[in-house]
């Protein structure tokens, strides 16, 4: 966190997360499976004033330092729940036009979410057009039974940009009968995203653009 601009995003996969915002840039509703030290859930909330935000932490001592972190008090808009982010897609509740998995423990993502019923949890709990994030992170060798299940569930391609100094990778799914990706359009709102937020969207259209990923090659696991 940067002490100087606790709402800043100073880690740069926390940054290209937020390239949902090129396919959906006013969600109604957003779910947060991973709190850390709150940097998505801040910048939404600050960034997004139009929108309600659910993040869930299993971790009850990463919860109590939510003011040490400056996370905001919950409202009418933002709260968080103590609980497993399988069990809270499972449950039921409101659809989300974006849920973000950023849940990763000492060796990379949370194994409770390496499930075929997570994946379906998250499908169920999605719009129809909704976006889903999912954050690679950690050991490689771990990265293919989550993108396996992920297809399986999905049922079409999926997007990915990497975070070469973070060693990340940020994969977007989506609940779409059919997903058309417009690039000039996608180029045109980057611009517009940029001046908003601050962030650098047109370069993250850039790497979402490269053919090697607009083929749908899906992230070295090796």
């Amino acid at each position: 966190m940067d002490l100087d601009d606790p709402q800043r995003l100073a880690v740069p996969y926390t940054r290209k997360i937020m390239s949902f915002l090129l396919f959906d840039d006013s969600p109604g509703r957003i779910l947060l499976l991973g709190l850390g030290g709150g940097s998505i859930a801040k910048f939404c909330y600050w960034r997004l004033p139009g929108t309600a935000i659910t993040t869930v932490e299993m971790n009850s001592d990463v919860i109590a330092l939510r003011e040490q972190f400056c996370i905001p008090k919950g409202n009418e808009r933002f709260r968080i729940v103590q609980g497993n982010g399988l069990t809270y897609v499972a449950d039921g509740g409101p659809e989300k036009d974006v849920i973000v998995a950023d849940a990763c423990d000492a060796r990379g993502i949370a194994p409770e979410l390496d499930t075929l019923d997570f994946y379906h949890g998250v499908y169920r709990r999605l719009r129809d057009g909704g976006v889903f994030v999912l954050n690679l992170c950690g050991e490689r060798v771990r990265w293919r039974s989550h993108l396996h299940k992920l297809s399986a569930v999905f049922g079409r391609p999926y997007l990915w940009i990497p975070v070469p100094f973070d060693e990340n990778v940020i994969v977007f799914a989506f609940r779409a009968h059919l997903l058309r990706l417009h690039w000039k359009t996608l180029e045109s709102r980057a611009w517009d995203l940029a001046a908003r937020f601050g962030l650098d969207f047109p370069a993250y259209v850039q790497r979402l653009a490269q053919p090697w990923i607009r083929g749908w090659q899906p992230p070295p696991t090796s």
